[in-house]
Parts: structure tokens; C-alpha cells; sequence
């Protein structure tokens, strides 16, 4: 898999559901075997470890031969006062080893309908 980072800020909106796949490929554009391999994410109030954690989102490798990641927070998990924060999602390979391989911004956005 490239260590190259990935930048990919996020719109959530507060008290919704959400869910996004990431794909994982090598230099040739070839989908990432990610059997064995396990992820986390959190969104904090800043890109700093230490920050205050605002939520974790659930991470499941939905598919690991085409290298497809799934990240998802539930609605009662982004029914926060925080407007925005940071993210990333870590990878951790079989043997151990854990790299950051996509970041960015969170904005936690109200919602101007309700579903009625």
C-alpha cells in the first residue's frame, strides 16, 4: 500500500447517520489486499492526539480483496455542540505495523430538514 497521505475533508451533519467507503490501491492503481489488516478513526477537536475526542467512527474492512474500507458514525454519535474537528484513519497491517493514510477536517454541520 502507498504511504502516501490523503486529504479528504468531511461534511457530517449533527444527528445523521453517516457513512463513506474508502478504496486502498498501490502505485499501479491495482486494489490493496487488505486481508488480515484492521483500521481506527476519531475525530477530535484538533489534529492533536491529545485534543478532546468528539467522536470515533466505526471502522470495517468491507472488503478485502478490492481493498474497500468502510467508515461510518451513527446519529446519536454526531449529536454534538462541536462545529467542527479534525480526522484521520489509521491502518494497522498484519504484522503490526500502523500508518495515518487519509486526514482532514470535519465540519459538523445542523441540518435544516427534518424528517417528518
Amino acid at each position: 500500500m502507498s504511504s502516501e497521505r490523503k486529504r479528504y475533508d468531511l461534511l457530517i451533519y449533527k444527528n445523521r447517520s453517516f457513512k463513506m467507503n474508502v478504496f486502498f490501491k498501490d502505485a499501479s492503481g491495482a486494489a490493496t489486499d487488505l486481508a488480515g489488516w484492521s483500521g481506527f478513526s476519531q475525530c477530535r477537536e484538533t489534529a492533536k492526539a491529545t485534543s478532546e475526542l468528539i467522536f470515533a467512527f466505526d471502522v470495517v474492512i468491507a472488503d478485502a480483496s478490492a481493498g474497500k474500507v468502510s467508515v461510518m458514525v451513527t446519529g446519536n454519535q454526531t449529536g454534538v455542540e462541536q462545529s467542527k474537528g479534525s480526522w484521520d484513519l489509521m491502518m494497522v497491517a498484519p504484522d503490526g505495523y500502523d500508518d495515518t493514510y487519509v486526514l482532514g477536517q470535519v465540519i459538523l454541520a445542523d441540518v435544516p430538514t427534518v424528517r417528518v
